[in-house]
């Protein structure tokens, strides 16, 4: 009987143990984080006799981001379209076709170009695309946005904004956060469409990696009774980490602009 006794006594000392190398029942917490034991909160934050396994609590705040855009009353202004003519001035930038020919285009040269050597940086400067937004009859101009179709790898693209094609804006280029060119909202492209034709074109968008639509607000910009100008170029001011080195922007079919945008936003 007295083993017996014996023997309980043992593994009770022995479990007495084992609790008292495993907490800290003293001051606070010790220094076994990551070694599987538990201490007493010192500071008593969750209440009196809680363990605590040491660790810092970092909450984090919810991320807003742009998913789509919600717009009213779109006006389209076509590359290549003889009755937009007067609303597209090409300053040494060149109109050509693209996608098979189903789209015109508006670039210019990269810079440098080891194929044209001739070409020289001040000429890829002077080289850009002005796109007159008539806004003078909208009543209100504090919801104006627009959408720029672009190739979304061209190093160099520059957009910019101006009442008086004197003083611009940037709102557009190469954006490492973007990975591509910066917007207020931007998507991949799936379809566009064709003037000559005035229906939906997809065959040939999809399969095209790079064509985005960049969107912007631009009533921040906008004065009532006046027209916008948007200026698209070359620039190598912006970060420089996509393919298409030393290109400037490349304008696909057409550009819009819209008496109201609204950017929808979510949270991650």
């Amino acid at each position: 009987m007295k083993k017996r006794y014996l023997a309980l006594a043992l593994i009770l000392s022995l479990s007495v143990g084992v609790c008292l190398a495993g907490c800290d029942l003293g001051g606070g917490p010790v220094d076994n984080v990551g070694e599987g034991k538990h201490v007493l909160d010192a500071d008593d934050k969750m209440g009196e006799g809680i363990l605590d396994d040491g660790g810092a609590i970092h909450p984090t705040e919810p991320v807003q981001i742009a998913v789509g855009v919600k717009t009213e009353g779109e006006h389209r202004i076509y590359y290549g379209k003889p009755e937009d003519a007067d609303k597209v001035e090409l300053h040494n930038s060149a109109l050509g076709r693209w996608n098979s020919d189903r789209f015109y285009r508006i670039n210019g040269p990269a810079y440098p170009d080891s194929t044209h050597p001739e070409i020289t940086k001040e000429e890829v400067e002077n080289t850009y695309t002005i796109v007159t937004l008539d806004i003078s009859g909208f009543a209100d101009v504090s919801e104006v946005g627009l959408r720029v179709n672009l190739i979304n790898v061209r190093a160099c693209t520059l957009i910019a904004v101006s009442t008086d094609k004197v003083h611009w804006t940037d709102i557009g280029y190469p954006d490492e956060s973007f990975n591509g060119i910066h917007g207020d909202f931007t998507t991949h492209l799936d379809e566009l469409y064709s003037w000559q034709t005035d229906e939906d074109i997809v065959d040939g968008v999809k399969s095209d990696a790079n064509i985005y639509a960049c969107y912007y607000k631009l009533g921040e910009y906008a004065e009532k009774g006046k027209p916008l100008y948007v200026k698209c170029g070359w620039s190598d001011k912006y970060w420089d980490g996509l393919a298409g080195k030393g290109q400037p922007c490349d304008l696909i079919a057409y550009m819009s602009y819209y008496e109201k945008l609204e950017v929808v936003y979510d949270y991650i």
